[in-house]
């Protein structure tokens, strides 16, 4: 008898949860970009959603200062060491860039990893424009959509351990 009732109540709460859960309003999570250098890892959502061909959108979600936006996730990386980035299955239906300073790399289709740039060695050594010393390396994924437009950004930056 009172493992029939554990039983029900067990089943209860389950289709109260699943009940509860259907109407919360929850939606699909938003997809996460990783990126890896040794052990380390950071990852983040989109900074960025359809920005399509809008070239003010896309100057405004590239600049870290912009007010009202979040800044870039930061990785801690040594000078030399090796880079990946990985993208959620969702990121790798569609095509794909990895942008690493002003350099961009190749476009991606049908991978979720990309194992392809090293931190040059003086990078943290150099000084911007403006003489200042240079703190960190940009790193942008973007996503295309079906017209090759950007759809997805997500800012990253690489700083010295």
């Amino acid at each position: 008898m009172m493992n029939r009732r554990r039983t029900a109540a067990v089943a209860g709460v389950a289709a109260l949860g699943a009940f509860a859960l259907t109407g919360c309003g929850l939606s699909k999570p938003s997809a996460l970009v990783t990126v890896v250098s040794g052990t380390e890892s950071v990852h983040a959502e989109a900074r960025c959603k359809n920005v399509g061909t809008d070239q003010a959108k896309a100057d405004a979600c590239a600049t870290p200062d912009s007010e009202g936006l979040k800044k870039p996730t930061v990785l801690k990386v040594s000078e030399g060491a090796d880079v990946g980035v990985g993208v959620d299955t969702s990121v790798k239906d569609h095509s794909w860039q990895v942008i690493v300073g002003s350099q961009a790399g190749p476009i991606i289709t049908d991978k979720t990893y990309y194992q392809g740039f090293r931190v040059p060695v003086g990078t943290f050594e150099q000084t911007d424009q403006n003489g200042k010393k240079v703190k960190s390396l940009p790193v942008a994924v973007i996503e295309y959509g079906k017209d090759e437009t950007a759809n997805k950004v997500w800012l990253f930056s690489l700083e010295k351990k």
